[in-house]
């Protein structure tokens, strides 16, 4: 088996999970499996799935290509069971690899999809480019990998994520307004994170609500974030009126001190102050 980087394919093997009771089925790429296996199945991760029925096969990925990303599903066995098909795959599981960036080309092979899991995967960034054709998903879990920032508009695709998981990850970086329009978002997994936000929010959308403030100040956005966000020309007007009120607020400043030293009748130190914190309390 070649790995990634090696230039030729890797073959990693694949489950295709079907409750007994529902259309909801589950695809799962693991390296760590050696053979066909059938057998019931129970994943804690996904809630809403209670009994599975499991089947191993092959996914092959192509390492190197001028005309697609380093990372992208290139095929996909079709042993499925029961007279499934890939679009009947509601949910994909990948673990145990080493892709660095979310697989391109998902969607053409499972358009459906509504839960997508990359567990220890070395993935070291995520972007709204590795969701796009996917609106049906209420779920990521991108545990275990090396992600250090959310950048602006990184879930815009999927407005209707019912549960992000992003433990052990080492974040450190959240552009602003990531998560505000995840109004159906009820599970934020962010333990483990050591570096800014260590909580796990769970089937609690007022509490999410509550905690974006704590979550945006404890891991604030990188400078090249807010200029993206803002437009370099209004950071640029911010700081200029930063600096004019500055200006305002220590000329106001040298009055004040002007009125104490000379014995000022006492009606004017108040004015005098006033307009010092009018300076102050400002918000560019």
């Amino acid at each position: 088996m070649s790995t990634p980087g090696s230039g030729g394919d890797m073959t990693n093997l694949f489950s295709l999970i079907t409750p007994w009771l529902s259309c909801i089925s589950l695809l799962g790429i693991s390296s760590e499996c050696s053979e066909n296996v059938c057998s019931e199945k129970f994943i804690s991760a996904l809630a809403w799935i209670s009994s599975l029925y499991t089947c191993e096969g092959e996914i092959f990925l192509s390492s190197h290509s001028e005309d697609l990303a380093p990372y992208f599903v290139k095929e996909v066995s079709h042993n499925h069971i029961e007279n499934k098909r890939n679009k009947d795959v509601k949910a994909l599981l990948i673990e145990n690899s080493e892709f660095f960036s979310m697989l391109e080309n998902i969607p053409h092979f499972f358009p459906d999809l509504q839960s997508l899991s990359a567990i220890n995967c070395g993935i070291k960034e995520l972007k709204s480019e590795d969701f796009e054709d996917l609106p049906n998903l209420l779920q990521i879990d991108f545990r275990s990998n090396k992600i250090q920032q959310l950048p602006m508009n990184v879930f815009e695709e999927v407005p209707n994520l019912q549960v992000i998981g992003l433990s052990l990850n080492p974040i450190k970086y959240i552009a602003h307004q990531v998560f505000d329009h995840l109004t159906d978002l009820e599970t934020l997994d962010m333990f483990g994170t050591n570096r800014c936000y260590n909580k796990k929010l769970e089937h609690n959308k007022t509490a999410i609500a509550s905690e974006l403030y704590d979550i945006y100040r404890q891991c604030p956005p990188t400078f090249e974030m807010l200029k993206m966000q803002l437009g370099w020309h209004v950071i640029v007007q911010k700081l200029e009126k930063c600096e004019t009120k500055l200006d305002e607020a220590f000329s106001n400043l040298m009055y004040c001190e002007t009125v104490d030293k000379h014995h000022q009748p006492a009606n004017d130190k108040p004015e005098c102050f006033a307009s010092l914190l009018a300076n102050l309390a400002f918000y560019p």
